[in-house]
């Protein structure tokens, strides 16, 4: 069978499979669904009657593990495991309330993604953003949390208007949530295991010291499109004291930068063939964020892209 008729396949089973008082005249439907970086997946579209919450599977990886053997059953029977207990934690509606309308709710968060524009024509094209400069931009999330689970969205501008919110008080009130929530961190990488140490650098006065060869790791306390604590207020600047120098950033995925002062850094040009080849080969599609490398000052001013920027 092809992927629709998988995806149909699959919804059918997953239904069948769920206790009855959780199906809630549970419907199925596919459809394309634009991600990150224009990245279109299969998407099973779950619908309970009531307009209850319920979540979205996309099938694709499942679909190639169903081409070289796995069973439609077996996938549908994970599925319906994962699709009972998403259920069962799902805040109610009456609980989103006015979160659902980018509202302060009982239930609503707000995070933000870096992204690059180029990259995302179609999925921004309905979504409130902002420019930071160098063909990077700032996306809005809205979050649904309880009992230790995540609902997250980008925010689209039907979902704005219906707030009565500017898109500039969007912006402030996404980002002051989002920094709130989850903070910047900075950190270097255990030599031994390749984490990242337990000390958040940011909070430190006195310089950091580093080697030829090291590298500090910029991302946020939960990791999650960490990319973005780059452009968080004051988080360049106080980079820049710390390392006493111009720096790079490396966008390694869409969760974090690599961070590496430009006296103990390989050329712009050897690190920007680096990240691209690593772009290519090791990061999931909708996990880059960009193929270019970009450099600060001292003082924490975006300069743009490294191979552009002025370095004189």
């Amino acid at each position: 069978m092809d992927k629709k008729e998988f995806v149909g396949a699959v919804g059918e089973e997953l239904i069948r499979r769920l206790p009855e008082e959780l199906k809630g005249g549970m419907t199925w439907a596919y459809e394309e669904v634009v991600k990150v970086n224009d990245t279109t997946l299969a998407g099973l579209i779950l619908r309970r009657e009531g307009n209850l919450p319920s979540p979205t599977y996309y099938l694709d990886e499942d679909y190639e593990a169903y081409l070289k053997g796995r069973t439609m059953e077996k996938i549908a029977a994970d599925l319906a495991k994962n699709c009972e207990m998403a259920l069962k934690d799902a805040p109610a509606i009456e609980d989103l309330g006015d979160a659902a309308k980018l509202l302060p709710g009982k239930w609503s968060r707000y995070g933000v993604r870096l992204l690059e524009a180029a990259r995302n024509r179609r999925f921004l094209a309905d979504a409130p953003h902002e420019e930071v400069g160098a063909g990077l931009v700032l996306a809005y999330d809205f979050k649904a949390v309880r009992a230790g689970r995540e609902w997250r969205t980008i925010i689209q501008r039907e979902m704005l208007e219906q707030s009565g919110l500017t898109e500039q008080e969007l912006s402030r009130i996404a980002k002051e949530s989002a920094w709130k929530e989850d903070r910047p961190y900075l950190a270097h990488v255990h030599p031994a295991t390749g984490g990242l140490c337990a000390q958040n650098l940011l909070k430190r006065e006195e310089p950091v010291r580093m080697a030829e060869g090291q590298m500090l790791v910029l991302s946020t306390r939960t990791g999650t499109y960490g990319a973005a604590a780059l452009f968080a207020p004051g988080t360049t600047a106080k980079i820049g004291a710390l390392l006493r120098d111009r720096f790079f950033a490396v966008p390694s995925s869409l969760h974090e930068f690599l961070i590496l002062p430009e006296r103990l850094a390989p050329p712009a040009e050897v690190l920007t063939e680096m990240l691209r080849d690593v772009n290519r080969n090791c990061v999931q599609p909708t996990d880059v964020l960009s193929d270019d490398v970009y450099l600060f000052g001292r003082d924490g001013s975006f300069l743009g892209k490294a191979l552009t920027a002025h370095t004189c």
